[in-house]
């Protein structure tokens, strides 16, 4: 299998070129080559393939060997590996990669037929969490909504925000209720003793 080795502000994934090889177990592949001591050393691997839709596809997976959704630092590579291996019109300065974040827009910069310069359009930025949360951003309340089925999250502009998160535990509810019953429960049994004990002093013969 060739691949190639790039990095984006030190973010390194290994790159296949899936318009001419084939990875049949890309999850494997990708644990394989990351591990930094006995496989090429990197954050995860990412697939180069065609696409229907856009210019290419990147398939993307963790050095866990998880499948990630998108990376921004990798997806400027595979617009550098395409536009510099003649994948694309070497007239072209816009390139689309198809994601499973959707498809992204690239502007290159190139000097002498190679990219040496790559930016990309990541859409609007959104906050997520697993976490069941009220939400509050610059004083305002915003309720959370599904972001690719598997977090939640809610879109933001550019710039500097106040976020404030407050986390319900699960249940938390209840436990103080249980916590109020207990103590009542133990102030009674403190009161019951001590008249117990008030009642054996005073019949003390």
């Amino acid at each position: 299998m060739e691949f190639t080795k790039m990095q984006g502000t030190g973010n390194d994934y290994v790159y296949v070129d899936c318009f001419k090889e084939t990875v049949r177990d890309p999850a494997k592949t990708a644990i394989y080559v990351s591990d930094r001591h006995f496989g090429v050393g990197s954050d995860g691997l990412i697939l180069i393939c065609p696409s229907r839709t856009a210019d290419c596809r990147m398939e993307m997976y963790n050095a866990d060997g998880s499948q990630g959704i998108m990376c921004g630092n990798g997806v400027r590579c595979v617009g550098k590996y395409v536009y510099d291996h003649g994948l694309v019109d070497k007239d072209k300065r816009t390139i689309t990669v198809e994601t499973l974040a959707g498809i992204k827009t690239l502007e290159l910069e190139t000097e002498d037929g190679r990219a040496v310069s790559v930016t990309v359009d990541m859409g609007e930025a959104a906050l997520t969490s697993r976490l069941p949360e009220d939400i509050t951003v610059d004083g305002k309340k915003t309720r959370a909504r599904k972001v690719n089925t598997a977090f939640l999250g809610f879109p933001i502009s550019e710039g500097r925000h106040q976020v404030e998160i407050v986390y319900h535990a699960p249940g938390a509810g209840f436990g103080k209720l249980l916590s109020l019953l207990g103590a009542f429960m133990a102030a009674a049994l403190v009161i019951a003793s001590r008249k117990r004990s008030a009642q054996g002093i005073q019949n003390l013969p």
